[in-house]
């Protein structure tokens, strides 16, 4: 069986990110010379350069930054989910991250700076990758 349009090699710079979500935990790295939380993962710090980072677990809670609701699925594997929300999180720890959005019921909506929480989602159908979500926190 070949590899879907979402999986990606998990391997290199991302591959600890991919690593922690497959064990239920949300990692982000952080630099050991200033203390930036990190994430896109990358080679170096963004704020001072460095390029001694570690990974380490956060909370997963964080406040809604932006969101939009999605009805066309960029591949097959998302389409049976539309129509569904993608949300901006910026994490208590700092750093902003993508992932999608669980309301509760049909009415709810992920509005700015609304509270939520991480879970991490096991893979969809044909993609092996586990999905980051939120959930508006309780």
């Amino acid at each position: 069986m070949g590899r879907s349009s979402v999986q990606e090699e998990v391997k290199g710079v991302t591959g600890p990110y991919w690593q922690s979500l497959r064990e239920g935990q949300l990692s982000v790295q952080r630099c050991s010379r200033c203390g930036t939380h990190i994430f896109m993962p990358r080679i170096c710090c963004p704020r001072c350069h460095g390029t001694e980072l570690s990974w380490v677990p956060v909370s997963g809670r964080g406040s809604v930054w932006s969101s939009t609701e999605v009805h066309r699925a960029p591949s097959a594997e998302f389409k049976a989910r539309t129509p569904y929300w993608v949300v901006l999180v910026r994490l208590d720890e700092g750093p902003t991250v993508m992932a999608h959005y669980l309301p509760a019921d049909a009415a709810d909506r992920p509005l700015p700076d609304t509270r939520v929480d991480a879970e991490v989602q096991d893979p969809m159908e044909g993609s092996g990758m586990p999905l980051l979500a939120f959930r508006r926190h309780a």
